[in-house]
């Protein structure tokens, strides 16, 4: 776009989001030509406003009644052109009024480049309240001013359904292939907004130990994948047979801790598409180096039959005897000797790592929970190179927060700096605001670790759909609706989408015995995903999880399926899960629930 006119783009961006502004659109005018304006605004108390930039030479020549212009051809009043955009956009508002009254429509020329004193009545001939100078544009409150000469009538809050009207009238370009190409090119924008983040590393590359905190959707697994990278491929510290220390040329070996199996496959993959110039990367879940750890030591790993023991029986293994055995292989000569050394650690979703073992475990005094065994498989211990990401918020209520305490863990390491992550870098505007609204006991905390959030892109609004709950296969019938509504559309495809659920049993959600919908296999996340990988390509399906599984993975489009309404919630458990489900969508989120 012409220059002048991406200034005033920009400046509108940073109005709140009270604001709702469209850039670009067609209009006929009076020829049957059809032409291209600049901006439309709705503002928050009502009112449209077309916006029309010139950011050239704009002169009137009285003597033959021409205006002088930078574009050829263009000597015709410029007001002419600005009340045929004004024709057009009204035209298309009366087209759409079934929402309402059409709202009322000014138009105004923009000059970005010229300035205009607010006491002046005319500029050039052009009536001031036509005009909105480069003084107008100078801060949000400047803009406001100017608005009130064109909109003198009483402030009232603008209604949902006129915001509505708006964008079915103005909201044009819908067409599903439009609307694909608009939600392709937000994930880029997604990806755009973390890649700049990786700054943030080069400013931090002096610092041996990083403790980073950052919100959901602050881009922490990018960031922790970038820097498990920039690890691998830097020397590394050895020592040598007579005892003395030297740099290793070939790299580094770094090992990538995750909780959770599904995440743990999902940043497995995602390295897998990072080659790396040097060294070598080890992603494991804590189950995964658990088992390892216990092997290389020589002790037999028998955890309890999920499918025949009790819940004490597993609480007692995972809690107690596993936990046991490994600080002795962390903290016993005899058994330490025989761990896999690493050079450098990346711990992702740290937070569900204890720095607190139980007391009936019996662990030394000295220790820091799960982090004595893992600086215990780093070459220089508790001085080596490590990054941590955490968000203290994100671990569940029913597990002890104190278990996890990133001043404790600092206190034992050589350097740490700590990093907050200030904003969130992955959610459309619809999907921050709606999680900002999800407040209460138990996610307020969450709320707060968002930070701030500015230039979010567009995306569709969060939708609530109902299902019959006396009728056990109208859940199925109305996800498959969404689904396919969300397809036909173009915001979506199908394989695209992660439906979350609180049952560890598909069976037991509302979606009962499915197996497939809109003809896809629906599949557990993880068993898709290890699928994917072993033929080397990812095969279309609807993947589905439930929410404490899906902690720290992200999908284009989520649903919630077989949870209560938020504000039907009373309890602090209950509102951090429908919280961490729906942060896992990115741009579109259905929230199915049943009729009441």
């Amino acid at each position: 776009c012409d220059p002048s006119e991406g200034r005033v783009a920009t400046f509108l961006n940073k109005l709140s989001d009270r604001w709702t502004v469209r850039w670009g659109f067609y209009y006929v005018d009076n020829a049957g030509v059809t032409r291209e304006g600049d901006f439309i605004v709705l503002g928050p108390h009502g009112g449209v406003l077309v916006l029309e930039v010139k950011g050239g030479r704009i002169r009137h020549f009285s003597f033959t009644g021409n205006w002088e212009s930078d574009l050829a051809g263009q000597s015709d009043h410029p007001l002419n052109q600005l009340d045929q955009e004004w024709k057009g956009v009204l035209g298309q508002l009366q087209e759409n009024a079934e929402f309402g009254a059409v709202p009322h429509v000014a138009r105004a020329l923009c000059l970005p480049n010229e300035v205009v004193l607010p006491e002046q009545t005319s500029w050039n001939g052009i009536p001031r309240t036509h005009l909105f100078s480069a003084n107008d544009l100078a801060t949000p409150a400047a803009f406001a001013a100017a608005w009130r000469r064109s909109f003198p009538e009483p402030d009232t809050e603008v209604r949902p359904k006129q915001t509505q009207h708006f964008l079915n009238a103005l909201g044009s370009n819908s067409q599903p292939e439009k609307l694909r190409e608009f939600t392709d090119h937000t994930e880029a924008i997604f990806r755009e907004q973390i890649v700049s983040r990786y700054e943030l590393l080069d400013v931090l590359a002096g610092n041996r130990q990083l403790l980073i905190e950052g919100g959901c959707g602050t881009g922490k697994t990018w960031l922790a994948i970038e820097q498990a990278v920039r690890y691998a491929e830097s020397p590394a510290v050895r020592t040598a047979s007579n005892g003395d220390n030297r740099m290793s040329e070939d790299g580094s070996d770094v090992l990538f801790l995750c909780y959770n199996k599904a995440l743990t496959i999902y940043v497995r993959d995602l390295l897998g598409h990072r080659p790396l110039q040097r060294g070598t990367i080890t992603v494991l879940s804590w189950e995964e180096l658990a088992d390892q750890v216990l092997v290389d030591c020589g002790i037999p790993n028998s955890p309890p039959d999920p499918a025949t023991a009790s819940s004490d029986e597993m609480r007692s293994y995972y809690e107690q005897e596993m936990p046991g055995l490994l600080m002795e292989c962390a903290t016993e000569a005899a058994l330490r000797f025989r761990l896999r050394l690493f050079d450098a650690l990346v711990v992702d979703e740290a937070q569900d790592h204890d720095t607190r073992l139980p007391d009936t475990v019996g662990a030394p005094d000295d220790t820091c929970g799960w982090w004595t065994l893992y600086t215990a498989m780093l070459n220089e211990g508790n001085a080596a190179r490590m990054a941590l990401f955490y968000d203290c918020p994100q671990r569940p209520p029913f597990r002890d927060h104190g278990a996890f305490d990133p001043q404790a863990l600092a206190a034992t390491l050589t350097q740490p700096a700590f990093v907050r992550l200030p904003a969130a870098v992955r959610y459309t505007r619809q999907i921050f605001s709606y999680l900002r609204s999800l407040q209460g006991e138990g996610t307020d905390d969450l709320i707060a670790s968002f930070g701030s959030a500015r230039m979010l892109p567009e995306g569709p609004p969060v939708e609530t759909v109902h299902y019959a709950a006396d009728d056990a296969s109208d859940a199925t019938r109305v996800v498959e609706a969404l689904l396919k509504r969300w397809r036909d559309s173009g915001l979506c495809e199908p394989n695209d989408v992660l439906i979350l659920h609180v049952r560890k049993d598909l069976a037991a959600t509302p979606l009962g015995g499915c197996t497939r919908l809109l003809n896809l296999p629906l599949v557990e996340t993880s068993a898709a995903e290890v699928e994917s990988q072993s033929d080397g390509e990812s095969k279309p399906a609807i993947r589905h999880t439930t929410i404490h599984k899906a902690k720290g993975l992200d999908a284009r489009g989520v649903v919630l399926v077989g949870l209560h309404p938020f504000e039907e919630l009373n309890t602090a458990s209950f509102r951090h899960t429908f919280f961490m489900g729906a942060s896992r969508a990115k741009q579109l989120l259905g929230i199915v629930i049943a009729k009441q």
